[in-house]
C-alpha cells in the first residue's frame, strides 16, 4: 500500500550542516526525514516556490522534456529503503503507456513540485522509516514488534508549522540522520 505524502520543510541541520527535506503523510501524523545533497535542495526549494530561473535547471529541462515528449509526470512513489539509501521511481504517463523510471527520491521531489504530481511511500518504507510520535507507543498492539530503543520519539502533529520541525530537527543528535545516506 502506498501513502500519499507532502513536502512541509526544507530545512539545514544545524549539526552537520546537510540539508534536509521533510515528509509528512498527507493524512496523519508520521514523517520522514530524508538527507539530501545541496543541489537537490535548492531545486526542491525553487520548486516549492514556483521560481522560474532565467535559463534551465536540471530538473526545468526535465519537466520541458517530458512535456515535449507528450508525457505527464503523474506521481513518484518512494518504494525502498536499502542499506540506510530511499529508493523512488517516478511514473510518466504517455499517452495510454505509464513507464516506471528508477530516481533518486531527491530528484524525483525536485520534478514533482514543477509538475503538481504527488509523492507517495510505500507504507514498509515509512514504517521503517518514520519519526515516531510518542502517542504511537500506546496504540503498539501485541502483534506489532516494540519499538527499536534507539529510535527517536517525537511529537509532530499535522498541522506542524516549518518553524516546529525546525526546532525538533535542531534537537536530534546528527546520530540520528547517520543512518541515512543521501
Amino acid at each position: 500500500m502506498i501513502v500519499e505524502m507532502r513536502i512541509v520543510s526544507l530545512l539545514i541541520d544545524p549539526n552537520t550542516g546537510l540539508p534536509v527535506v521533510v515528509l509528512m503523510e498527507l493524512e496523519g501524523r508520521r514523517a520522514i526525514p530524508i538527507v539530501i545533497g545541496v543541489a537537490e535542495a535548492e531545486a526542491i526549494a525553487l520548486g516549492l516556490q514556483n521560481m522560474v530561473p532565467a535559463r534551465p535547471r536540471t530538473h526545468d529541462l526535465m519537466k520541458e522534456l517530458v512535456s515535449a515528449l507528450g508525457g505527464e509526470v503523474e506521481q513518484v512513489v518512494i518504494h525502498d529503503l536499502k542499506d540506510s539509501t530511499f529508493y523512488a521511481n517516478l511514473y510518466v504517463r504517455r499517452g495510454k503507456t505509464t513507464l516506471e523510471i528508477d530516481a533518486r527520491p531527491s530528484d524525483a521531489m525536485a520534478l514533482a513540485t514543477r509538475t503538481g504530481a504527488r509523492i507517495f511511500m510505500e507504507e514498509a518504507v515509512l514504517e521503517a522509516a518514520r519519526m515516531k510520535a510518542p502517542e504511537d507507543t500506546e496504540e503498539t498492539t501485541e502483534e506489532e514488534p516494540s519499538p527499536d530503543s534507539s529510535q527517536q520519539y517525537i511529537a509532530i502533529t499535522s498541522d506542524a508549522s516549518s518553524e516546529e520541525l525546525k526546532e525538533i530537527l535542531e534537537k536530534l543528535d546528527p546520530d540520528d540522520f547517520g543512518k541515512y545516506k543521501m
